[in-house]
């Protein structure tokens, strides 16, 4: 199996467009890191933690990140929506988890310390 036209699409739109790239940067001392999963995915884990604890609720993840980017001329109005949109093409490993990976890849490169590492409270 191979990577679709839309996911090609995702990565070549990320390619050319510098500026994009820039604002998927990690805020220092303001973004969560996750990866895995212990009873659910570690993103929803943290989502239910931000709702409850104060010291998370102004620290932003990846998701929080790529809603903010607004897109004009694009298929999607802002990067979450395309992010998203590639979660239930088939096979997921060469398409779902290689979009999210690469945004994650960019957001986490651009940053220069001051994130906090994802452990239950």
């Amino acid at each position: 199996m191979s990577m679709l036209p839309q996911t090609r699409a995702l990565l070549q739109f990320l390619n050319k467009n510098p500026s994009v790239r820039a604002q998927i940067s990690a805020v220092p001392d303001a973004t969560l890191l996750y990866a895995g999963r212990l009873l659910q995915p570690a993103w929803l884990e943290i989502e239910e933690w931000k709702k409850t604890l104060p010291q998370l609720a102004t620290k932003k993840t990846l998701p929080d990140v790529l809603a903010g980017i607004q897109l004009s001329g694009q298929p999607f109005p802002n990067m979450l929506h395309w992010a998203k949109s590639l979660d239930d093409l088939i096979p997921w490993k060469y398409n779902g988890f290689i979009g999210w990976r690469a945004l994650s890849g960019i957001s986490s490169a651009t940053n220069s310390l001051g994130v906090s590492a994802s452990r239950k409270p």
